[in-house]
């Protein structure tokens, strides 16, 4: 008996349209509140990135203090924070502020934003589409006056898509993470994304990520505390008799 072929699906996937150059912003005169305030009008109202968007979806923003210290890129926003119009809300949002609240800096040390205003549609077969270079070149001018209007100390990159798009360059994050690099003359840390610990959960991975945060914190003038440096280490092996007997 010959088995019949399985009958082929078709997916219509829509034809992306082709993103203008990207748009070259000079922040104005003011404080670092009213340049950040300026550059997130633009992206609210930037034709563009409306154009991407979906009801009820909004221009993904970034929030957190004009005067931080600390700068976080996240990767393409999801669902979630496009509803929102905010980076980082969701379980990945409330990660990433329980490492910072364990580094002992406060909200008013950070800012977070997103790589992108909007999410890439269409989702892949797996997921959530990464963003094309075109994408990424469009959006990177609104990430560069972010940076420029609140001058942090440190830049942190949250996963591979942020820390590819900043360094304009493909590199492997599981074999740079934890080694300093430059984004305009600033140290930018690339570690994994908070997404990356909610998936992988090990004590191995935890350890991981909070070298990087122990790295960023010494930049930024704080000292590590023993307990800090101690957070997420295997407990020691007790002693046995074999141990003794050796």
């Amino acid at each position: 008996m010959v088995t019949p072929a399985a009958p082929k699906v078709t997916v219509n996937v829509p034809e992306l349209r082709p993103l203008p150059a990207p748009r070259p912003l000079t922040l104005p005169a003011g404080t670092k509140a009213e340049r950040l305030a300026w550059v997130q009008a633009q992206i609210s109202q930037c034709p563009v990135t409306l154009e991407q968007l979906k009801a009820p979806q909004k221009p993904v923003l970034g929030h957190g203090s004009a005067e931080a210290k600390i700068l976080f890129v996240g990767e393409a926003p999801t669902v979630e924070e496009t509803e929102a119009g905010r980076a980082f809300v969701g379980p990945a949002g409330e990660l990433l502020r329980k490492i910072v609240a364990a580094t002992g800096l406060s909200e008013k040390d950070i800012y977070v934003t997103s790589l992108m205003g909007w999410r890439p549609e269409p989702p892949t077969a797996y997921g959530k589409r990464p963003p094309n270079a075109a994408e990424v070149a469009f959006n990177l001018p609104y990430v560069r006056a972010q940076i420029e209007a609140i001058q942090p100390q440190v830049i942190v990159a949250l996963g591979a898509q942020a820390f590819e798009a900043l360094v304009q360059a493909k590199r492997t994050i599981t074999q740079e993470r934890g080694r300093w690099h430059e984004f305009e003359g600033r140290p930018l840390m690339p570690t994994f994304h908070p997404n990356y610990l909610l998936h992988n959960s090990s004590l191995s991975a935890k350890r991981t990520v909070w070298e990087d945060f122990l790295l960023v914190m010494e930049k930024v003038g704080l000292t590590p505390t023993d307990k800090q440096r101690g957070f997420f280490l295997a407990p020691p092996k007790p002693v046995t008799t074999d141990d003794v007997d050796a």
